[in-house]
């Protein structure tokens, strides 16, 4: 059955029922239901060591789950695999590692059997270089990745995870400690390419969630709302346990109470 036709069959293309994760004895994710539909951009928010990284994770099958199950187009993690693309925290790489930008993105054509010393086919670059113009930086397909800048190293990122031409898109932090022009840049990019696929993000950048995501997903640990990308003081709370700053439509806005007994206030 083509892409195609399992995409018009299923009215959610990921389906996560009940999914509960432990670390040995930590609990990273407790009952957790998320349903995304074809084309969806969904945001997930939550504080550090709520669970979200894990939660991508699980959805590509890189974790199992203590419980529960998750089906992407109505399969396992691991029977989707070519349907989904991951774009993975990249804060820290020896910057001097020999690897340029081409080969880099020619990496998401590689399978777990492949040779040591594999050829790219014709397709294969074809497919790189139409990633690389299209994401503006072919010019830069002979440079050493140390020297990109933190925007082209990201888009660098997202060639590599289009490669493997995915239905579904799962990227996590894509501009955390990007500046606010490539941030600009790369939540572009994202919204040409939700318009033949389905993105999910994990950010932090609430500039993100008011103004590019469809959807949004609340999580710490357990999964607190799941809808509309409009916040309120009360969703928030429930989720960090204090105020933050939010940012609606574009517009900054500080949304702070005092927090617990000692009546400070909390950014993030």
């Amino acid at each position: 059955m083509n892409r195609k036709r399992v995409n018009e069959k299923l009215e959610y293309v990921i389906n996560v029922s009940n999914l509960t994760v432990y670390y040995q004895k930590m609990c990273a994710l407790s009952n957790v239901n998320l349903k995304v539909r074809d084309r969806e951009f969904l945001g997930i928010i939550g504080p550090n060591g709520g669970g979200k990284s894990t939660l991508l994770k699980a959805i590509l099958g890189l974790i199992s789950p203590s419980s529960g199950k998750i089906e992407v187009y109505g399969k396992p993690p691991a029977k989707a695999l070519g349907l989904m693309g991951y774009v993975p925290q990249f804060t820290k790489f020896h910057r001097d590692f020999p690897i340029t930008v081409e080969e880099t993105v020619l990496m998401g054509r590689l399978s777990g059997k492949t040779p040591l010393f594999h050829k790219y086919s014709k397709t294969d670059m074809d497919i790189a270089h139409s990633l690389m113009d299209k994401l503006e930086i072919y010019s830069l397909r002979k440079r050493q990745i140390g020297q990109l800048s933190g925007g082209q190293l990201q888009r660098t990122l997202i060639a590599r995870a289009l490669t493997v031409e995915p239905k579904i898109l799962i990227l996590d932090e894509p501009t955390a400690s990007l500046d606010a022009e490539s941030k600009s840049h790369i939540y572009s990019i994202l919204e040409k390419l939700n318009r033949d696929m389905t993105i999910i993000m994990v950010t932090h950048d609430m500039n993100a969630i008011s103004s590019h995501v469809h959807s949004l997903a609340c999580l710490n640990k357990k999964l607190f709302y799941h809808g509309h990308s409009e916040l309120s003081d009360d969703i928030i709370h429930q989720i960090y346990g204090c105020p933050i700053d939010l940012i609606a439509h574009g517009v900054p806005h500080r949304v702070l109470k005092e927090h617990g007994s000692n009546g400070g206030n909390s950014l993030v």
